[in-house]
């Protein structure tokens, strides 16, 4: 009994710090408003937008295997924060004291934010595509951004980091057998998950509601399972191994440039959320296959034996 009422107490400590508007406070004290540019750039490398652009440039230069897992442990991801954001449904910061910089419709914990942050830069760490040091400098910013926009508490970027830590351990762990055993399927077997994979996030939209960071999610899932598997079945991209730097710099440049086009559109023209999971969905369909088979037609690499 006594146990069990230390145990409470201590939660209770804990949850009365963890979910106070002070810390918050603290933050936007110490940075002015003249911090807001800084830290909105910082907030977005805890976004889509991001993890389309980093898991394109994965796989152009690093190739499909490690493109494959990195996609599936970020869609586990997204599915995780979403249901965890329904379960709990915790409100998001509403002290008087406290400034709000940032529009958030959804539940307050854990952050999406400092989730994705979290998996994206610590599985391309684990998987050797950055630094090391990368994650421990980009997910405390993007947590302390989170905080400074005012849209979240103390735990609810810790929870959201600590949750990303746990699957990127996860993914780590289970990485080789999956490969392994992934490389003796067909590809209908492949067609078969993402069939799978479209249905559920079809089956998704419904349930969206007005946040563009779900809907964001829905239209790049969408667009990668269909370029992905079109691209498995027909082109078999491999990166390149003796291209000239200055020519794979160029054609990394244009691929790049021409996957924010659809989504720099939307973003200057507006749209609801529907257009704007087009956009995404058309983004991630380039970044999958547009943009290897403008590599494969200039000469920057070959396709690969075909699969049955």
């Amino acid at each position: 009994m006594v146990a069990t009422a230390r145990q409470g107490i201590l939660v209770a400590v804990a949850g009365s710090i963890l979910w106070n508007p002070s810390p918050i406070i603290a933050v936007q004290h110490a940075f002015g408003p003249d911090w807001l540019p800084v830290f909105q750039v910082i907030t977005s490398l805890g976004t889509v937008s991001v993890v389309l652009v980093a898991l394109a440039l994965v796989f152009w230069l690093a190739g499909r295997q490690i493109l494959y897992g990195l996609f599936v442990v970020m869609l586990v991801s997204a599915l995780i924060g979403t249901i965890l954001k329904t379960a709990v449904g915790l409100p998001r910061p509403h002290d008087p004291r406290i400034i709000v910089r940032a529009e958030a419709v959804t539940p307050s914990f854990p952050s999406g934010h400092a989730l994705t942050a979290t998996t994206l830069w610590g599985m391309l760490a684990a998987r050797r595509q950055v630094p090391l040091l990368v994650p421990f400098l980009i997910v405390p910013l993007v947590m302390l951004s989170r905080m400074y926009l005012g849209v979240h508490y103390l735990g609810d970027v810790l929870g959201g980091a600590l949750i990303g830590l746990a699957l990127v351990l996860l993914a780590q762990r289970l990485w080789l057998p999956a490969r392994n055993w992934l490389a003796g399927r067909t590809f209908r077997f492949f067609v078969l998950v993402s069939t799978l994979l479209l249905v559920a996030l079809l089956a998704s939209l419904p349930f969206l509601g007005a946040s563009p960071e779900d809907w964001h999610t829905v239209g790049a899932g969408t667009g990668g399972v269909i370029g992905l598997l079109l691209e498995n079945r027909y082109l078999r991209y491999t990166p390149p191994v003796s291209t000239a730097p200055g020519r794979q710099m160029l054609l990394v440049a244009l691929g790049l440039g021409l996957l924010v086009l659809p989504l720099l559109i939307v973003w200057f023209l507006g749209g609801g959320p529907p257009v704007q999971a087009a956009s995404y969905a058309l983004a991630a369909l380039w970044a999958t296959l547009g943009a290897p088979a403008l590599f494969i037609r200039l000469g920057q690499t070959k396709r690969a034996v075909s699969r049955r």
